[in-house]
């Protein structure tokens, strides 16, 4: 099984009732939200930002009409992922101007569980892994480290040293 989808766990897009649609729509919100250019409201202390619905629906259209995407916004606030606030004004404009903020649920679904995923049991031996996983990424520091090692080392730099110090 694929474990990410969108950025999000599918496995707990499953458990929350969520599908395809509501991943790639959450998706582009959390994107949105990250974005120093969108407009926001801090409301309750929050960062609420500005969605308009259309650009939304521009971005994704394989999401189908207006309906069925305030359907799935509705949805979502009612699942606790997002909350929404409408407001009749934004820049001296009346209208009514939907404002979402992402909750810490928003944060769970993005988050790998690397723990769950290394104790499922093996297929041959049934025996779980009890063993730390190491970074198969070669660590930057340790790459400076051994640099700034060798550049210690060198002669130039040693007869420096000894210079400064008498």
């Amino acid at each position: 099984m694929k474990y990410t989808v969108h950025g999000l766990q599918q496995e707990k897009l499953i458990e929350m009732g969520l599908d395809n649609d509501d991943a790639l729509i959450l998706s582009v919100i959390k994107e949105m939200y990250s974005s120093k250019k969108m407009e926001y409201q801090i409301i309750d202390g929050e960062r609420f930002i500005w969605i308009d619905q259309g650009y939304l629906l521009e971005q994704i259209p394989i999401i189908g009409k207006h309906r069925k995407l305030q359907a799935r916004l509705k949805n979502l606030c009612e699942k606790g992922i997002i909350e929404r606030r409408l407001l009749n004004i934004k820049d001296g404009i009346k209208g009514s101007f939907s404002y979402i903020n992402i909750t810490a649920d928003l944060d769970d679904l993005s988050e790998y569980d690397t723990l769950r995923k290394n104790c499922v049991p093996l297929r041959k031996k049934n025996v779980t892994p009890t063993q730390k996983m190491r970074n198969k990424d070669t660590p930057i520091r340790d790459s400076i480290n051994n640099i700034s090692k060798d550049i210690l080392c060198s002669t130039h730099v040693q007869r420096v040293i000894e210079e400064w110090n008498s």
